[in-house]
């Protein structure tokens, strides 16, 4: 009988968060179900999960352009700090279930946005410096403003 390996695909990734810390985040099921606009299909849709961890490294940086780290984000030693990915995996998440659409009064729905609007917040203090990030700080080559300099023969 001849032995054969069938590939292993390989994971659904963005540059902050991958569908498995979405999953920590919100579960499997969720992830499965949320991801899928077709619902006779019952595995993840992967090109939505790709779409959902782009629109997070996209909102991410959008929010933090400007701030006092390079973009994009990542430690010294090139990781990528565990808050970013929580918000990332969060973002990426609530991106999906918004995106099959609520119900009014859906309890669910609210309780994300106050989520979203959470994490926003945080972001906003990472970039105003009062929450520090384990991410390299950008270093403008030029100074941000005129600068005067001395004449030596004066």
């Amino acid at each position: 009988m001849p032995f054969s390996l069938s590939p292993i695909p390989a994971p659904i990734a963005g540059r902050y968060a991958a569908q498995s810390d979405i999953e920590d985040v919100f579960g499997c099921d969720n992830v499965a179900i949320w991801s899928q606009l077709n619902n006779d299909s019952t595995g993840p849709d992967d090109v939505r999960l790709l779409k959902a961890l782009a629109f997070a490294d996209a909102a991410i940086d959008d929010a933090l352009r400007g701030g006092p780290y390079a973009l994009p984000l990542s430690a010294a030693d090139g990781s990528i700090p565990p808050q970013l990915t929580n918000w990332a995996a969060t973002i990426a998440g609530i991106w999906l279930y918004q995106s099959r659409g609520g119900r009014a009064g859906d309890q669910e729905a609210t309780r994300y946005a106050q989520v979203l609007a959470d994490i926003y917040q945080q972001i906003a203090l990472a970039k105003s410096g009062t929450l520090h990030l384990d991410a390299l700080c950008c270093t403008p080559a030029t100074p941000n403003c005129p600068t005067l300099e001395r004449d030596p023969r004066r």
